[in-house]
Order: C-alpha cells, then structure tokens, then sequence
C-alpha cells in the first residue's frame, strides 16, 4: 500500500466511524410535530340544591325578612365553583291548619326571595355538600295571623 492510501485510510476511517456515529444519533433523537386531541365536559345541572335546617337567628316575621338556609351539593366528580343563588318560584308554607292569612285560597302568608344574592365564591369538591346562609334574603307579607307562627318555609333557588 502505497502512503497516499495509508494516509486517506488513516483519515478516511475515523471520519466514516463519527459520520456513522452522527447519522445514528441523529435517527434516535429525531422529533416531529402533529396535533393532540382532547374534549371539554358538560357541567351544567352538577349542583343541587335543598332546604337546609331552618335558621337559628333571624326568623321570618309579617312585614320583615329573615335567613335562607340552602344545603348545596356538587354532583359532579370535579370541583364547581358557584357565586350565585337566585330565586326559582314561588314558596310552599307547612303550616298548621288553622294558618289562613286570608288573602290566598291556600293556607301561609306570602314569602318571597325578592332577587338574586351574591355570595362570596364557593368551591365544591366532586361530590362534597355545604350550607350557605343567605342573610335576610327572605321576606314576609303583612297579614299573617297569630296561629302561622312555628311554620316553615321551601323557598325554590338556583344555584350558579
């Protein structure tokens, strides 16, 4: 063998063995783009709301207002978070039968939960249950008599 061949041999070899070397390496760490996909759930009607025990502090009187006690509940297996409870219709009254206010055909003064009410933001983890307090949200008509006292109120929300 000639020195020109030694030569190109002695460079040539470990050129061919780094480029060989690179190519692999290249071919393992190669990346790509493309798209994922992924899908958003539906969270409405995740929160139920019931009466809950009736207030200890300011009871409904005629012509005054008192608490709401709503018992709230998340459905869902994921947090809901929900800052508003506004009024869902008219209220039911279990009286005893002696109470007529006189103004109705059915048995109860007029309770009512005039408008929406803010309340500083709850989170409900999936499946927990909390009592909010609405304080003063409920008002009483004039004209209820004597014997209505001692009833109780289901005044229908929405919870959002």
């Amino acid at each position: 063998m000639n020195k020109i061949s030694q030569r190109i041999l002695a460079v040539g070899l470990p050129l061919a063995a780094v480029a060989t070397t690179g190519v692999a390496f290249a071919a393992w760490t190669a990346t790509g783009g493309g798209l994922g996909a992924a899908k958003a759930g539906n969270a409405h009607n995740q929160l139920t709301a019931t009466a809950a025990t009736a207030p200890t502090g300011n009871f409904l009187v005629p012509g005054g207002t008192g608490d709401i006690v709503v018992h709230v509940v998340n459905n869902a297996s994921y947090p809901v978070k929900f800052t508003t409870i506004t009024p869902g219709g008219s209220s039911s009254y279990a009286a005893p039968a002696n109470c007529n206010d006189g103004a109705t055909p059915t048995p109860g003064p007029a309770v009512t939960m005039p408008s929406a009410v803010t309340v500083t933001a709850v989170t409900l983890l999936g499946g927990a249950s909390t009592d909010v307090t609405l304080s003063g949200a409920a008002s009483m008509a004039l004209g209820a008599t004597d014997a209505c006292q001692d009833g109780s109120f289901s005044i229908p929300v929405t919870v959002s």
